[in-house]
């Protein structure tokens, strides 16, 4: 080979090698550039994922809310249970404590009383009243 060709080759072998070096920082550009966007992508999705569950979380506490609201609406006072079975009780004291012929004066008196006592009660506990 002549100096001149080996000058050509080596000039050559210089710009393959410069290209290479080019293409390979290009290339790292590049797969700098689809990891930060691969980031930019797991981000935006960590941000919508927060953004749902903070979402789904204030529904969960609207729901407890809503729930405790009915629960409170519809439970059964014990005490109120109770004042209603001593009325009940009193009233059959009070009419079994009479002498028989006020007893049988008495009786459609009781009755009433004893029938509306007995339905506020089941309408209290079956909630068909306030």
């Amino acid at each position: 080979m002549k100096h001149e060709d080996r000058e050509i080759l080596s000039v050559m072998n210089e710009t393959i090698q410069q290209t290479t070096v080019y293409l390979k920082d290009l290339s790292e550009q590049l797969s700098t550039i689809q990891n930060k966007q691969l980031i930019q992508h797991l981000i935006d999705d960590r941000n919508r994922t927060q953004e749902q569950m903070k979402r789904l979380e204030k529904e969960v506490e609207e729901a407890h809310a809503l729930a405790n609201q009915t629960k409170e609406k519809y439970e059964i006072e014990p005490d109120r249970v109770r004042f209603m079975h001593q009325m009940i009780v009193a009233t059959v004291d009070n009419f079994v404590n009479q002498q028989n012929h006020s007893m049988a004066l008495n009786r459609l008196n009781f009755r009433n009383q004893i029938s509306k006592e007995v339905s506020d009660l089941v309408k209290y506990v079956l909630r068909l009243e306030e």
